[in-house]
């Protein structure tokens, strides 16, 4: 196998320079049971590390065929690649077709049939396998020059790009559902197709936009100025929004959970918001002190971390959210990190936590370790970045450490969706590594949507519009001041900073 190239890290750093990105080697990979998946690029520089998006497909798989000859790989076929022959067909006949015509499984089949045939007329032995098939996952991110790229996060193929109108304004986003990716340029917003990159709306928002927005069912959700959360119609630009307003505003972007319910944080409080069958602020819950990050979504539910290192897991429940509080003892501003097991935090003073997701319990902790971020956390390991730049493998059971990788410049892309290791350079390459046994991905949340929750009663508090005098649905406007002095759409009024 190749060398992940550009990746940093011979391990032997004499002769390098503190700039320098060496080779990360299969050897030195493999010595942790690890491999090299893939390289791709975004083009550039990414934004930042939430400007980078993993979401995977909770319906759509890679459709693999494989043709071994005499004991050795010669053909890998996608169901998901450009069926050629239809293509032409279809340019000949002068047609225009929205989409290009794909394999799928039956077209993937029919041509690693062809390629066998070929060698068997060699007189080699040929076997034509179907692989199990692989979840499609998509990695889609923004560089500093403001193009958005879409990548194939299992591969690395560039699916699309697409060039956001003014780079120099600022951006949030990706969010994305199965269908759209959205994301905020100054005070406009920009819906693509998932699939294509076509663009399906571009609007000019109500409101000066504060966070990264997410998509689901069709809607679009944007934090905006005023501790505003603005819900916009994608299917229908002329369509009026909802406004649901609480609180201060939201510059850390809004959390998606499997079953369409929505988290995000107001001050010291995690507030959740029930997508389906309508629009509504659900449930809230307090942690006593500020929240400076963004949750995490966990199966039926969210966690966050507060300020003073209040970990917390929240579900969806209306009346009772919380499942368990666990207080690290020691502050802590970055979002959590979570697998199917453990949820992970790095506090302030660089001390990693890794904490049972089932009821909150401590499983360990570092000791000795400056550790600043986690890269990603599997079933059997925790991985985890320090201040020299190396990539720290913890066991997630016993916190024992397993290895260490000098990765230099390379910078981990936080992923608590899947157990695979993304990182990205500074001149926007992108590599992914896994174990050895994950052929496949393991997420950390099952793909299937559940069934929306019940409604609630009637005399349930309802959210206001846009065209209505501002409460706090949960009766403590005392608690959560709300702003009412008018709002300006332009960012760019003199004396006026929105961000």
């Amino acid at each position: 196998m190749k060398l992940i190239s550009s990746i940093l890290a011979a391990f032997l750093s004499v002769g390098l320079s503190s700039s320098a990105i060496s080779q990360l080697r299969d050897s030195e990979l493999e010595k942790y049971g690890l491999v090299s998946h893939w390289e791709g690029s975004f083009g550039g520089a990414i934004l930042n590390t939430n400007s980078v998006l993993i979401q995977p497909h909770t319906s759509k798989n890679h459709e693999i065929v494989r043709v071994v000859a005499g004991g050795r790989l010669v053909g890998t076929f996608h169901g998901d690649q450009i069926d050629q022959s239809e293509l032409e067909s279809s340019l000949v006949g002068n047609g225009e077709s929205k989409k290009p015509p794909r394999l799928g499984m039956k077209g993937a089949q029919r041509e690693a049939e062809k390629l066998a045939q070929k060698y068997k007329v060699l007189g080699r032995k040929v076997d034509v396998l179907s692989d199990e098939p692989i979840p499609l996952v998509y990695l889609i991110g923004v560089n500093q020059s403001g193009a958005l790229t879409c990548l194939d996060a299992e591969n690395g193929t560039i699916l699309w790009r697409n060039q956001l109108p003014d780079g120099t304004l600022p951006v949030f986003g990706p969010g994305a559902s199965d269908d759209h990716v959205v994301i905020t340029n100054g005070i406009r917003m920009h819906v693509y197709e998932l699939e294509t990159g076509r663009t399906v709306m571009t609007k000019t928002l109500e409101f000066v936009p504060t966070g990264i927005p997410t998509i689901v069912n069709g809607k679009a959700i944007v934090p905006s100025v005023g501790g505003r959360t603005v819900i916009y119609d994608v299917s229908d630009p002329k369509a009026r929004s909802v406004t649901i307003r609480i609180g201060t505003e939201n510059r850390f972007g809004i959390a998606k959970s499997n079953d369409n319910f929505l988290a995000w944080p107001v001050e010291t409080r995690l507030i959740i918001a029930q997508m389906q069958p309508e629009i509504r602020l659900w449930t809230s819950f307090d942690t006593r002190s500020t929240i400076h990050a963004k949750p995490v979504a966990v199966e039926n539910g969210f966690v966050a971390v507060s300020e003073s290192g209040n970990l917390v897991r929240c579900s969806t429940k209306k009346n009772d959210p919380l499942v368990w509080q666990t207080k690290l003892g020691t502050p802590c501003k970055q979002s959590p990190a979570v697998g199917k097991k453990l949820v992970t935090a790095v506090t302030n003073n660089n001390q990693l936590f890794a904490l049972h997701l089932e009821d909150g319990t401590e499983a360990w902790r570092s000791n000795g370790q400056v550790i600043v971020s986690i890269a990603a956390v599997t079933d059997s390991r925790v991985y985890a970045f320090d201040k020299t730049g190396s990539l720290v493998i913890f066991n997630s059971a016993t916190g024992q450490i397993e290895g260490r990788l000098s990765m230099g410049q390379i910078v981990p892309i936080p992923n608590s969706v899947s157990d695979r290791l993304m990182f990205s350079s500074a001149n926007g390459r992108i590599y992914s590594i896994r174990e050895q046994s994950a052929r496949t991905p393991t997420f950390s949340v099952s793909l299937k949507s559940g069934p929306p929750k019940t409604a609630a009663p009637a005399d349930a508090p309802k959210e206001p519009t846009s065209e209505t005098t501002p409460v706090d649905p949960f009766g403590n406007s005392a608690e959560l001041p709300m702003t009412t002095e008018p709002t300006t759409d332009d960012p760019f009024v003199t004396g006026k900073d929105p961000f």
